[in-house]
């Protein structure tokens, strides 16, 4: 199913941000809201139910709830669950259909040309680059903070990245089996990031040599699969270095260190300063900027 969304005018940004919910709870329940909410999930999974359908939204996948139209989480979750929201809307009207739309139109009027274009996003997909989106909503979280007019400017160009990103994944054709070993193995890394994990470890769960693995991952993300899960593993310890108070300890054992010395290392050698040193700046730069 795809939602269709004519421009100009372009989609606006409302607001982003991230969110955490533990076993046993459900998604909220809304009779009404009047605008678009996109759901993308990082860790675990959620459970929504909108529109007669339900969705279970697992790490790497989204959702995007229409506007005026009940949703509820039909049923608690299993596991601790990370995933952002982002409130948005346009200005006319939307379609929604079972094939991706495509037009593209030009009106002559007064000597000017004036273009009118159709963005068709999937309403429920899995992104294939789901790195890429993740630095995206932490950018667009970040900028929340400033009251700068310039960065409400940037939330709205990095909105339109993400649908952008969410309307091109729907593109690929049939995926070559490189790259499905490549994104199961990425798939795989983002959701046990808290885990220790080798490459015996990857081999004996996809049944596959660590070599082919390791190719098949260089070949489509430019990187070995350990690599990627450091890097992914940096990410979300800056994540919950500027949006949370967790401690550096809980931080480092959260993101798949053993030790607290091990993850201020390696977080040193990666950005140049410690943890706690990096949580001080952001928050000093923060308020200096307001």
């Amino acid at each position: 199913m795809f939602l269709n969304l004519n421009f100009p005018p372009l989609p606006f940004h409302l607001d982003t941000g991230p969110a955490t919910q533990l076993p046993g709870t459900s998604y909220l329940s809304r009779e009404k809201i009047d605008n678009f909410d996109l759901l993308m999930v990082f860790d675990g999974e959620l459970h929504v139910w909108e529109d007669e359908k339900t969705y279970d939204i697992k790490a790497g996948e989204f959702l995007i709830l229409e506007p005026n139209k009940k949703h509820y989480g039909y049923k608690p979750l299993t596991k601790k669950t990370y995933f952002y929201w982002c409130h948005f809307d346009i200005p006319g009207e939307y379609t929604v259909t079972e094939e991706k739309q495509s037009h593209f139109t030009v009106y002559l009027h007064d000597q000017e040309i004036q273009k009118n274009h159709l963005l068709s996003v999937p309403k429920y997909a899995r992104l294939r680059n789901v790195q890429l989106i993740y630095k995206m909503f932490l950018k667009i979280t970040e900028f929340r903070t400033y009251t700068n007019s310039i960065y409400k400017l940037e939330q709205q160009i990095l909105l339109y990245q993400i649908l952008l990103q969410i309307a091109n994944q729907s593109n690929a054709s049939k995926t070559p089996q490189v790259t499905k070993i490549a994104e199961n193995t990425i798939q795989y890394l983002e959701q046990n990031l808290k885990e220790e994990i080798t490459y015996h470890t990857l081999s004996e769960e996809f049944h596959l040599s660590s070599a082919y693995i390791t190719r098949c991952v260089k070949k489509t993300y430019n990187c070995t699969p350990l690599e990627y899960l450091q890097k992914i593993r940096m990410d979300a310890a800056v994540n919950l270095l500027i949006s949370t108070n967790f401690t550096i300890e809980y931080i480092a054992f959260h993101c798949g260190f053993k030790t607290t010395s091990y993850f201020s290392k390696t977080f040193s050698d990666t950005y140049g300063v410690s943890p706690l040193k990096y949580r001080k700046s952001y928050f000093s730069n923060s308020v200096a900027l307001l």
